[in-house]
């Protein structure tokens, strides 16, 4: 009796080769600092202040101008606060920056920034840290950055893994913020909507360093499977946390869903790939705040590739 054949698993799609990125794991000690109320808002800040008082050219990069026009533009860059703060505590803190693109030209710009953000300092009391070590990470190892030639970059398609299996559950471990039809969505997500937004984001990001998106065949394809997709369990809630806006000089509501969610069907060999691919990217609006960030997590056996899951923690709640 032959045993049913093996479903082909996709590979890695070549538009993917042409997005570079480039992770940077920045450890720091501090004292004497207090915890803020938003820790990703209080990091944008600061990093944002940073980088345009001592490198005004990678603050454009990044940050871009006053220019309304350029909101819906992405911002080629992510960053996670750190996921542990003890107020007025000795300690260590881990955070990070994740360069995309053009971006990555500016990556000793940013080093050179947050080593003077460490001595302009951070939170409601602006507790200062001193910068400890800077480590690249990539899908197959992390190595330490002492000088601007350690960096080390990766092609987006380097961290593509299918897997065959048709369970997934996914764990929202920053504030997932998704807008469908003009509002803020507050319950848990189908399939074809995290795709659909994903799918959107990689695009955004292509055409912004290359001029050149996902070809549509690649996209109908992926949403095609994500509609194969339903929604098994979910155990999320939203959390607020309102921020103060210096452009608007208000305060303004923020959040997102934190919480996993649990996903069935044939399509998820397919969804599930390019889902790893955001816990690189993060997914959904406000990534530079620390927003989006996810972990996927199959259950069968059959890996087309190998990579080392990106470290995350949870956040705080």
């Amino acid at each position: 009796m032959q045993s049913p054949a093996r479903t082909t698993l996709p590979p890695a799609p070549p538009a993917l080769a042409a997005l570079p990125v480039l992770r940077l794991r920045f450890t720091a000690s501090a004292a004497a600092m207090r915890a803020p109320h938003n820790p990703g808002s209080a990091w944008h800040g600061g990093f944002g202040k940073a980088l345009h008082d001592t490198q005004p050219a990678a603050y454009l990069a990044l940050y871009g101008n006053d220019d309304r026009s350029t909101d819906n533009l992405p911002r080629p860059y992510v960053l996670r606060p750190p996921h542990t703060l003890h107020n007025g505590a000795q300690q260590d803190l881990c955070f990070e920056i994740i360069l995309i693109g053009d971006a990555i030209a500016h990556a000793s710009a940013v080093i050179a920034a947050v080593r003077h953000w460490g001595q302009l300092g951070v939170g409601p009391d602006r507790g200062q840290f001193s910068l400890r070590r800077v480590e690249s990470i990539t899908p197959g190892a992390t190595a330490p950055c002492h000088h601007p030639e350690q960096l080390c970059p990766f092609s987006l398609d380097q961290a593509w893994q299918a897997t065959e299996t048709s369970q997934l559950r996914l764990q929202l471990l920053s504030p997932l913020l998704l807008k469908l039809q003009g509002d803020h969505l507050g319950q848990a997500p189908d399939m074809p909507l995290l795709i659909t937004r994903l799918l959107h984001r990689i695009d955004s990001l292509l055409l912004a360093h290359l001029q050149a998106g996902l070809p549509g065949v690649l996209r109908r394809q992926a949403q095609q499977a994500a509609s194969t997709v339903t929604l098994r369990d979910k155990q999320i809630r939203w959390i607020s946390q309102p921020r103060y806006s210096a452009r608007q000089h208000s305060w303004m509501p923020f959040g997102g869903l934190i919480g996993q969610l649990d996903y069935h069907g044939h399509g998820l060999t397919e969804c599930g790939a390019w889902l790893g691919l955001a816990e690189w990217l993060h997914l959904g609006n406000k990534t530079t705040f620390g927003h989006g960030q996810i972990k996927a997590s199959i259950s069968n056996v059959c890996t087309h590739t190998q990579r080392e899951s990106p470290h995350v923690e949870a956040y705080p709640q």
